[in-house]
């Protein structure tokens, strides 16, 4: 492989160096005893300079590399560039014998010493010293060790750059992996020279900064998307104008919420119709309705759906949308491409056998009849009997069919990872049994397995891989009735090591979830207690009686003390533990679990009745309480107004009454005066 091109000249640069000056003395410092024109024993004159030089070697042939093909990168216009010469007679081979640095006579030349490395580590090039110096004029305050250490964790220049700059744009949030160094590098312009001599690493680094400045925008973009949700978030509360999502129950601004079209809107935040659609989707329910409220059919607009939802999310959204309005369209010649989800509506199938999809990401041809791609002039027997991987599509689709379960009403596919077996359809919500495939309405179908039941719970990985294995033998077995001539071998689906690592974690999983599930079959019911190991299908006993401790043996010994027969005898803080003859009777102690779950979910909707009347009741009382209370003010009202005016009638009563005693005591003494006068007249 030929190596980047640049004039090496003959000096030592300390890689491990954060001293500028040192880095410039090295540089400055010309190794004349590397001229070829200089008679030196090299081992004899600088004999200590061997050991660091094997430790040099060493830790340079630590440093993997790896070559990035970036020439398609037109960003930089590199110049061609010569090949790279030593100022020696003549240059280096890489299949050339080393010196012998044994021989006293030996010269010490540049392209012996070029030799040496090159036959002691065959496998290292100078991008490792190139990229480590990119690296340098890169990150300035970045320790040289720290940048080693780094490239050489991540192989390449581009990866190391992308960790580096993350380290350094997060210094001092978060633990830091290195300390800075007190003073700045200076650049030396590596990266113009490696341009000018036509080194292919400024490219690869010109990428890597491409990638970092893609990242920045993105972070850059999200936190004004954010600065400029709190702003309108604080522009709505000044305003009054904020809402309350009918789902979360959180205040949220008028413009950032949708509503539904029913007859009493309700407004809904972005979240919470994203997650409810989402939710939905994974249930292959693409009609999304109002869902925080009971009793409201009400729907979202497409509109406010391309507001909610993501492009990709949206997109499968119309898709089995589409799809639905196809099924229920009922159309007699509809057809469907098996390489992807267009349909169109086609010629019967005797006038035309090929499907050509119109899909512009897709646009294969494929046969409507065994659904593979086209093979006229061939029919399809023919096709399937054309070669040995057809045949073992044969068994490998068999193993799929033993796998892949189907709906017995909508023929939806499924597969079980966890649970029990009595499984419920995610479009039709049609119950049936996962062992057998039958439409099943309760419980009472699964049991014994020893009765002829279905089991209720089981390993899954295991009746996975039962029943693939029995169809793989089935159809291999029918495929070699047919041609004789083929091996075991020959059709074995084989695949990676990663897929069997993977299955066998998934294995383990499914074997631990068996194991931590407490209840198991006996008979027609469930009991609790954990599965013992044994062969899967076998009838489960119950656990063995709990043997007397150490400690109960003692009580034992001092019969004079404590009593003989003591050992069973409950202490305060000590758990029962049954004695040997004490064998629990779990048939007539332990009810059905299926009695316990119906007693549970009838107590718990017995307590949301409770609870649901016990509010009703609670604001029925609110109510009556507040008309009482405004009854009572009311009255306090009118009889503090009849109060009033009774003593406004009392001090009218009182003031009449003191006039007529007035005018009585006036009319009185006119008549004593006119007696009086009428006297003294009589007299005269």
């Amino acid at each position: 492989m030929a190596r980047p091109g640049i004039n090496i000249e003959h000096e030592v640069i300390d890689l491990l160096s954060d001293s500028e000056s040192e880095d410039e003395g090295f540089a400055r410092h010309e190794l004349d005893f590397f001229d070829a024109q200089s008679d030196v024993d090299f081992a004899d004159e600088y004999p200590d300079l061997e050991e660091p030089l094997g430790n040099l070697h060493a830790q340079l042939y630590e440093h993997g590399h790896e070559l990035i093909d970036l020439t398609g990168i037109p960003d930089i216009d590199v110049p061609p560039s010569d090949p790279i010469v030593v100022d020696d007679d003549e240059p280096p081979q890489p299949n050339a014998q080393a010196p012998d640095w044994n021989d006293a006579d030996a010269l010490v030349t540049g392209a012996g010493c070029l030799q040496l490395v090159l036959s002691v580590l065959p496998d290292i090039s100078a991008d490792y010293v190139l990229q480590t110096e990119l690296l340098k004029d890169e990150f300035l305050f970045v320790p040289v060790r720290h940048l080693t250490n780094i490239l050489g964790e991540q192989k390449t220049l581009f990866k190391a750059y992308g960790v580096l700059e993350k380290q350094v744009r997060n210094y001092g949030r978060v633990a830091n992996s290195f300390r800075k160094n007190g003073k700045s590098r200076n650049k030396r312009g590596v990266e113009l020279e490696l341009i000018n001599q036509g080194s292919q690493l400024p490219k690869e680094l010109h990428a890597a900064k491409k990638k970092v400045e893609l990242e920045t925008a993105k972070r850059r973009k999200a936190q004004e998307a954010e600065e400029a949700e709190e702003v309108n978030l604080q522009q709505a509360r000044m305003n009054n104008q904020m809402g309350e999502c009918a789902c979360c129950f959180d205040d949220v601004p008028l413009n950032r919420m949708i509503s539904c079209n029913g007859d009493t809107v309700h407004f809904y935040c972005m979240e919470c119709p994203r997650r409810q659609i989402e939710t939905q989707l994974g249930e292959s329910r693409c009609r999304p309705k109002c869902f925080g409220v009971e009793n409201c059919n009400g729907t979202f607009s497409r509109r406010q759906l391309q507001e909610v939802l993501s492009d990709k999310t949206f997109e499968r959204l119309e898709n089995l949308q589409q799809r639905e309005d196809l099924a229920a369209a009922g159309l007699d010649f509809l057809s469907e491409c098996p390489f992807c989800d267009f349909k169109m509506e086609c010629l019967p199938v005797e006038v035309d056998k090929e499907f050509r999809c119109q899909n512009a990401k897709c646009g294969k041809t494929s046969c409507r009849l065994c659904e593979k791609e086209s093979h006229i002039p061939l029919s399809c027997e023919e096709f399937k009997k054309d070669g040995q991987i057809t045949l073992r599509h044969i068994v490998e689709e068999a193993m799929s069919a033993a796998l892949i379960r189907h709906c017995n009403k909508c023929k939806h596919p499924f597969i079980k990872e966890h649970g029990c077996n009595k499984m419920a359809c995610t479009h039709c919500r049609n119950m049936q049994c996962y062992v057998c495939s039958k439409n099943v309405t309760d419980y009472n179908h699964f049991g014994d397995v020893q009765a002829g039941k279905c089991p209720l719970h089981e390993n899954v990985e295991d009746r996975h891989e039962q029943e693939v294995k029995k169809a793989a033998e089935d159809a291999m077995a029918k495929v070699r009735a047919d041609n004789p001539g083929l091996s075991d071998a020959d059709l074995m689906v084989k695949v990676s090591d990663r897929v069997k690592q993977a299955e066998d974690a998934r294995k383990g999983q499914a074997l631990a979830q068996a194991q931590r599930f407490p209840y198991h079959m006996i008979g027609d019911e469930l009991r609790r207690f954990p599965l013992p190991p044994q062969a899967a299908g076998a009838p489960v006993q119950p656990p063995p009686a709990v043997q007397p401790r150490a400690a109960d043996a003692l009580w034992n010994l001092l019969p004079g003390v404590f009593g003989a027969g003591q050992a069973n005898r409950r202490l305060p803080g000590r758990p029962d533990n049954p004695g040997p003859v004490e064998v629990q009777d779990y048939e007539a102690r332990q009810r059905p679990l299926r009695l316990l779950d119906n007693q549970a979910y009838e107590m718990r909707l017995g307590l949301m009745n409770m609870d649901h009347i016990r509010h009703e009741g609670l604001e029925a009382l609110e109510a009556q309480r507040a008309a009482l209370e405004a009854q009572r003010a009311l009255g306090l009202q009118q009889l503090r107004v009849e109060q009033a005016l009774g003593v406004q009638e009392a001090a009218r009563q009182l003031q009449l009454e003191a006039r007529v005693g007035v005018e009585a005591q006036m009319l009185v003494e006119r008549v004593r005066r006119r007696a009086a006068l009428a006297t003294r007249a009589r007299r005269r």
